[in-house]
């Protein structure tokens, strides 16, 4: 766990270094660098005064310099802080250099793969769709290394209003329910065998990637017959 109060005192440090870096930012804009870039242009259409369609090309460019600066000098370095800081025994984060990951939690039989979206359109189904194809790269990756893949999705960008939210979910994108699964065991395991079900796992936050299944086995003693490796007695 991590200290309310270190917790706050690094929040306000970052975003400190958000609103400097947003100021010297502002400070070298250019009349001929706004009216280069097409979003810009293209989101300030309809204003017949001049005065208004520079203040609608202003704050086209503030809002998507925001989020870029966002993502990169806020969101992810309190991600990266706050998983190093937690100090979970046996757990090493670090930037992660995985595609579609911004940040990793490595154990000896685990692979937490972390991303952290900040922007407008972080739920539409494109940003969806590319996340998962990503996550799924790195899970049959971490399949080969014999690691159980562990994705999360981390969004921020400030306040969002559902207009009809799902009270099923709470947003989440997921349910719990219960069913049945057919499991081969092969001949011949031992106690303590671990067998996985690859994308029978738990579902993935909003469109994410569906995680592995592991089941352990756990051998009963017989009442006649004993075992001593693949021999009965």
């Amino acid at each position: 766990m991590i200290a309310a109060a270190k917790l706050n005192l690094k929040v306000k440090a970052l975003l400190d270094k958000i609103g400097t870096k947003r100021v010297a930012s502002l400070e070298q804009l250019t009349l001929t660098a706004l009216l280069n870039k097409n979003p810009y242009l293209y989101q300030s259409q309809g204003h017949l005064r001049p005065e208004d369609y520079l203040d609608a090309l202003l704050a086209a460019r503030i809002s998507s310099s925001d989020e870029t600066i966002f993502g990169n000098d806020f969101f992810e370095p309190l991600a990266l802080w706050a998983a190093q800081t937690a100090k979970i025994k046996n757990r090493v984060a670090s930037v992660s250099d995985a595609a579609g990951a911004d940040i990793s939690i490595t154990t000896p039989t685990e692979y937490f793969a972390i991303s952290v979206k900040s922007g407008k359109n972080i739920f539409n189904s494109q940003s969806s769709q590319g996340q998962s194809s990503e996550f799924s790269k790195v899970q049959a990756r971490m399949k080969k290394l014999g690691k159980a893949f562990l994705p999360l999705i981390g969004y921020g960008y400030g306040r969002q209003v559902i207009a009809d939210p799902c009270m099923a979910c709470g947003g989440q994108g997921r349910v719990t329910k219960e069913r049945n699964l057919s499991v081969t065991i092969p001949p011949g395991v031992e106690d303590g065998t671990r067998i996985r079900l690859s994308g029978e796992g738990e579902a993935g936050v909003r469109g994410g990637p569906t995680g592995d299944l592991y089941i352990f086995i756990s051998m009963r003693a017989h009442e006649f017959f004993q075992r001593d490796g693949a021999d009965l007695y």
